[in-house]
């Protein structure tokens, strides 16, 4: 298992895209890869003949959130129809995503004096090979113009030069 400090929850919706980020958590990623189809050779039950390779990782998150951040955590993993879910963390100066489901959730304590700072959460991650992120996320609108304007690969902004200068 690996761990990870930090990590992004991004909800993809029919029009936008929300994210919800945990700045004091960890992630602990156990990569577990299967296969469609998996025979015995009829001849040989040694030999295992496998085919369309598949990735099913389990990710366990712990957060340390408030009693209002938890509240509004449960509300953001809760998905309608159509909605899909990544997890983002940063791993060696590279950051990973995979599309996940909801595996399992706290219980949500009933009043605050109940609540302890660390929820775990699992997730799990099924993919055959991984996905890029929505095209919405790479991108951010400016408050002035309305423009668009793409991500560097280091996640900085571009600069764009003003006419005139």
């Amino acid at each position: 298992m690996l761990g990870f400090e930090g990590f992004r929850l991004l909800k993809e919706t029919a029009t936008d895209i929300e994210q919800f980020d945990v700045v004091n958590g960890t992630v602990a990623r156990e990569p577990v890869e299967k296969w469609r189809v998996e025979k015995t050779n009829a001849f040989d039950p040694t030999i295992i003949l496998r085919r369309k390779k598949y990735y099913e990782d389990e990710i366990e998150c712990v957060a340390i959130v408030l009693p209002s951040e938890l509240k509004a955590l449960l509300t953001f993993l809760r998905l309608e129809d159509g909605e899909q879910l990544y997890i983002i963390y940063d791993y060696d100066d590279e950051q990973r995503h995979y599309p996940v489901t909801v595996d399992k959730l706290p219980k949500e304590p009933d009043d605050s004096r109940a609540f302890r700072q660390a929820v775990k959460l699992s997730f799990v991650a099924l993919y055959s090979e991984i996905p890029s992120l929505p095209d919405a996320y790479n991108r951010v609108e400016l408050e002035e113009g309305g423009d668009w304007v793409e991500l560097e690969e280091g996640g900085d902004y571009l600069e764009i030069e003003e006419e005139g200068e």
